[in-house]
């Protein structure tokens, strides 16, 4: 995709990006389990007839939800003005309903500010996941999400490619979403990570990154032997960073908001405060 369109994904790299919840986080995260797509396709006939899919077949062969999907993104290219028919009907159905579901609610919602876009009908084929604060997901190439509300740490390897499929202004592409798609069918992962130490540890499949995010009261964190840079995020209180630079010890003082790269050079540094922090360190595995 980078050689035939430079413009719009700057590099050769694939992305990989983790979003952990500072507080809480609603998304939509991945193709449905099959059982629940069969189900969503007999609750709205207006999408099942759109695409013309045949339920029973789609619950007996899993491969049929790529070739149903297609023909879902195709016809909506195609013919704009059925799309557009479609989510209308789906509109005024759903907003006579007593009693709306999630989904529902961010279909009425998202429909208001995108119009006639193919992203409210794929929002019902996607998981919506909610995470608690210190939840995290991984996602891989190929899998379709968008984060639909909540504050969130993301990274990312490094890569500044996105292919948009909608509820989006920015640019769109449909035909290279098709040929990235893993189409892959089940619920989200939701990790915790795990304790070390004072910090939560967040390892994934990523070679890029690992991130540890420290919560902590104590004055005083030294770090030694460290190999490779890292960049450290501030994200509540005010920390000292102190090393030893060109002979003497040196210090430098960081805020909420803060972000700092440490330099492979810099193997021994020694974070204090006085009052309770928390930050993020992100390194090479």
């Amino acid at each position: 995709m980078h050689k035939k369109d430079p413009i719009n994904y700057s590099d050769p790299n694939q992305k990989l990006e983790i979003a952990i919840a500072l507080d809480s986080l609603t998304a939509l995260i991945g193709f449905k389990p099959l059982k629940q797509i069969t189900k969503m396709l007999k609750d709205y006939p207006e999408i099942r007839d759109f695409i013309g899919a045949n339920v029973r077949s789609i619950s007996v062969k899993r491969n049929n939800f790529k070739e149903m999907f297609t023909r879902l993104v195709k016809k909506s290219l195609s013919d704009p003005g059925e799309l557009n028919m479609v989510i209308q009907n789906l509109s005024n159905r759903i907003s006579k309903k007593k009693t709306k579901t999630e989904v529902e609610k961010y279909f009425i919602a998202l429909h208001k500010k995108y119009d006639n876009d193919i992203g409210l009908l794929i929002l019902f084929f996607l998981n919506l996941a909610h995470l608690k604060r210190g939840e995290a997901i991984f996602t891989k190439p190929g899998i379709p999400h968008a984060y639909l509300k909540g504050n969130i740490l993301e990274c990312m390897s490094n890569s500044d490619n996105v292919i948009r499929a909608g509820l989006t202004p920015k640019y769109k592409d449909m035909k290279n979403l098709l040929k990235v798609l893993t189409f892959e069918l089940g619920s989200p992962k939701v990790s915790k990570g795990f304790r070390k130490g004072n910090s939560v540890v967040y390892k994934t499949d990523a070679k890029e990154f690992v991130i540890q995010i420290f919560n902590s009261s104590n004055k005083a964190l030294n770090f030694e032997n460290q190999t490779g840079p890292r960049i450290l995020l501030i994200l509540n209180g005010a920390v000292k960073i102190s090393f030893n630079g060109e002979g003497e010890l040196k210090s430098e003082k960081f805020i909420k908001g803060n972000s700092v790269f440490l330099p492979s050079i810099l193997s021994k540094f020694k974070i204090t405060t006085e009052k309770s922090w928390s930050f993020v360190l992100v390194s090479v595995p």
